[in-house]
C-alpha cells in the first residue's frame, strides 16, 4: 500500500440497512455529507461492512434495498394493495395486516425479497474497480450504531492491523447510566460493546462533553488500562439541514398547514421508555378536556419496550383525529413538520444530545 493516497472511510453499515430514520442515522448521513463538502473529495468515501469486510457504498443515493426497507408498500402494485386491504378487512386480523401491509420501516412477508435485493447489491459492490481494503494511512470513521452490530469488530481489527486509524463515535451510555430504561440484559451487552470500542479504536469521539466525561469515567472504572483519557474527544452536533429532495407526503401536507389553527404539536423521537411518551400523552389528556381540537403528532421508529405504548396510541379514541403517529418520514416531510408545527415537544428523561431540540430551533420552533 506504499505510495497510495490516504483515505477517510466512513462506515454506514447500520444506517444503510435501517428502514426508519433515527437520530443516529441522521447523524451518520450528515457526517458523510459534511465530509464530502469539506473538500475531502475523492479521498473521502462511505463504506459498508458485509461478510466480514468493508466495501464501497454510495451514500449519495439511496439504494433500492434501503428504499424498500423504508417503505416496502410503495414497491407493491396497486392491485396487490387493493386485494390485501380487502382480505385484512374481511378477516380483521392485525397480524395478517402486519404481514401483508407492513408499516413504513417494516417488511412483513417481503423480507426475503429485500434480502435478495441486498445480496444483489453486495455482489455489485464486489465488482467496483480499484477498491482496496482499509489499510496504512487510512482513517476509518465508525459513526453508526455498533451496539447492534457486534460482528463488525473483526473487520475493524483487520483494518487496524493493516495500519488504518480507527475513530469511533459514542452517542450515549444510557444502558449503563440508566439501566431501568432498557430491557434486562442490555446493560451487559452494552458493556461488552463499550469494551470492544475501547479495544479496537485509536480515538473515541463523543457527541457532547457530558457523554465524553461519562465515557472516560466508565472506562477508568471498568478497564483502566484500556484507553488513555487523552484519546477521548467531543464534538458538537448541529442542524445544518440541507434542502430535502422531493415533496412532503400528502398526509403531512394536510396535517401541517401554515394557515390551519389545528396544526399539531410534534414530538420526534424513537419510541422507548426514556423518551417519556406516556407522560406527554397524559398531559394531552388534560389539555383535551379544555381544548379538544388541540392536535399532537408523534414521529419515530419503534424502539424497545414500546409495543404497549404504540397499541395504546393506535386504540386511542382520538387516534387519526387529534392524535397522529408516523413511524417513518422522508426528509422533506420531517422538515415540513418542523417548519409548520405549532411547537416541538421534547419530554425525554435522558439524552446523549437531543438532536430534535437543535433541529427544531434551526427551523424557528420553540
Amino acid at each position: 500500500m506504499h505510495g497510495l493516497p490516504p483515505r477517510i472511510l466512513i462506515d454506514c453499515s447500520h444506517a444503510a440497512r435501517c428502514g426508519s430514520t433515527t437520530g443516529v442515522q441522521r447523524v451518520v448521513w450528515s457526517v458523510i455529507r459534511e465530509a464530502m463538502l469539506m473538500g475531502a473529495g475523492s479521498n473521502c468515501q462511505s463504506v459498508i461492512n458485509e461478510a466480514g469486510e468493508f466495501w464501497p457504498y454510495n451514500a449519495a443515493t439511496r439504494t433500492r434495498s434501503l428504499r424498500m426497507r423504508s417503505d416496502i408498500r410503495s414497491f407493491t402494485p396497486k392491485y396487490y394493495q387493493f386485494f390485501a386491504r380487502a382480505l385484512c378487512k374481511t378477516t380483521k386480523s392485525k397480524q395478517l395486516r402486519k404481514w401483508l401491509l407492513p408499516e413504513a420501516g417494516h417488511l412483513g412477508i417481503f423480507r426475503p425479497l429485500v434480502k435478495y435485493q441486498e445480496k444483489r447489491e453486495h455482489r455489485q459492490r464486489q465488482t467496483v474497480a480499484d477498491w482496496r481494503k482499509p489499510g496504512a494511512g487510512d482513517i476509518l470513521v465508525l459513526p453508526d450504531a455498533y451496539w447492534s452490530r457486534p460482528k463488525i469488530w473483526s473487520a475493524v481489527a483487520e483494518a487496524r492491523r493493516e495500519g488504518a486509524m480507527i475513530a469511533t463515535v459514542i452517542y450515549d451510555l444510557i444502558p449503563l447510566t440508566h439501566p431501568h430504561f432498557v430491557p434486562p440484559g442490555t446493560g451487559e451487552k452494552f458493556s461488552e460493546y463499550l469494551r470492544s470500542v475501547a479495544n479496537h479504536s485509536d480515538l473515541l469521539v463523543a457527541i457532547s462533553e457530558t457523554v465524553r466525561n461519562e465515557c472516560r469515567a466508565e472506562l477508568i472504572r471498568r478497564w483502566p488500562a484500556l484507553l488513555p483519557s487523552k484519546n477521548i474527544e467531543a464534538f458538537r452536533l448541529g442542524a445544518e439541514l440541507p434542502a430535502a429532495n422531493g415533496a412532503p407526503d400528502a398526509r403531512v401536507l394536510r396535517l401541517f398547514s401554515a394557515t390551519s389553527s389545528k396544526t399539531p404539536y410534534i414530538m420526534v423521537s424513537t419510541f422507548d421508555p426514556r423518551k417519556n411518551h406516556q407522560y406527554l400523552l397524559e398531559s394531552f389528556e388534560i389539555v383535551w378536556k379544555s381544548r379538544p381540537d388541540t392536535a399532537l403528532c408523534l414521529v419515530g421508529a419503534r424502539g424497545w419496550m414500546s409495543d404497549n405504548l404504540i397499541q395504546h396510541i393506535e386504540l386511542h379514541p382520538r387516534y387519526g383525529k387529534q392524535l397522529f403517529l408516523f413511524h417513518a418520514m422522508s426528509d422533506a416531510s420531517l422538515q415540513h413538520c418542523y417548519q409548520h408545527a405549532r411547537g416541538v415537544i421534547c419530554p425525554s428523561h435522558v439524552e446523549g444530545f437531543g438532536l430534535p431540540i437543535v433541529e427544531a430551533l434551526a427551523f424557528g420552533r420553540k
